[in-house]
């Protein structure tokens, strides 16, 4: 995934909000708390450089902040549990 990461920057979009949505909503994280900052650094470095259609739901602010106040995108569940079973082999 972080290979994923690195080739398409975009996707960091989406696996911000997922690990927030793990970490937050259900208190399992997907990852560490240290690829989340990393992650949530460089998506607000390049937060205005980014194009994905799921970036209207999280501002630049909470990236910069390192949180999630909004409501979560309705494939939010959906998107972490496949993570979990396919990326990260959790049960």
């Amino acid at each position: 995934m972080i290979r994923r990461l690195r080739s398409n920057r975009n996707q960091l979009v989406p696996f911000y909000i997922a690990a927030c949505f793990s970490y937050f909503e259900e208190g399992d994280p997907l990852i560490s708390n240290q690829l989340f900052d990393k992650i949530a650094l460089a998506l607000a470095r390049e937060y205005h450089q980014l194009d994905h259609h799921h970036k209207q739901w999280v501002s630049e602010e909470e990236v910069k902040a390192a949180v999630f106040l909004g409501q979560y995108p309705a494939t939010t569940h959906k998107i972490v549990e496949n993570l979990r079973r396919r990326i990260f082999n959790h049960v």
